[in-house]
């Protein structure tokens, strides 16, 4: 890992990963200062102009020139490629938001559960819903939900419905349910906590 740390170091001090997060942020942009790209796309315009006068007064261009012209075009697109890293890095780390949102809310809805068993016997009461990460913003339609419930085995596709029912992709094709458990069992052919095998992707 970067900055002397193993993965053990950001495991015990979560905030150590928030440092690094905001140390590369703050390194690739400084990289890419506005007042240099504003400085080279001036400089790029001006002799833009140059060598159109010269061309319309028939008047041959210096090679060198022309090859600050290509060099500054060059320049001032390794630059937007900065926004691009910069949008990179933010879908990531939104990806990862979701992800810990997603698993803070089964945690809490497992602490929730402890020792609540359902009226029906034996299985955990949950008392969260798919409709109520819909409602709360946790998990939106467009979100695409996995599961998978052995280490090496197939992975099946899923998303929630505004209903807060899920349509998951079987081996059939697809198919509505009424809970996260209901399908990963059915799917799985064996009775499966839902809220353990899928996953946001």
């Amino acid at each position: 890992m970067s900055n002397g740390h193993d993965i053990d170091d950001f495991i015990k001090n979560p905030s150590l990963l928030i440092e690094l997060c905001r140390e590369v942020i703050d390194e690739i942009v400084e990289n890419s200062s506005d007042a240099e790209i504003e400085g080279k796309e001036a400089q790029l315009r001006e002799i833009s102009r140059s060598i159109e006068r010269l061309e319309k007064a028939k008047v041959a261009i210096p090679d060198a020139l022309r090859a600050e012209k290509t060099r500054l075009a060059a320049a001032i697109g390794d630059q937007s490629d900065t926004y691009q890293v910069l949008s990179q890095l933010a879908d990531g780390l939104r990806g990862i938001v979701k992800e810990l949102k997603w698993r803070l809310d089964r945690s809490a809805a497992q602490g929730r559960s402890r020792g609540s068993p359902s009226p029906r016997g034996g299985r955990t009461n949950y008392d969260v819903t798919l409709l109520d990460l819909l409602q709360s913003g946790h998990l939106s339609i467009e979100d695409k939900l996995e599961l998978q419930w052995l280490k090496d085995g197939p992975i099946y596709e899923g998303k929630a419905q505004q209903d807060g029912s899920l349509m998951a992709k079987t081996s059939s094709g697809w198919k509505q349910y009424s809970s996260l458990s209901k399908a990963a069992s059915e799917i799985a052919e064996s009775s499966l906590n839902g809220w353990k095998h899928w996953r946001p992707y």
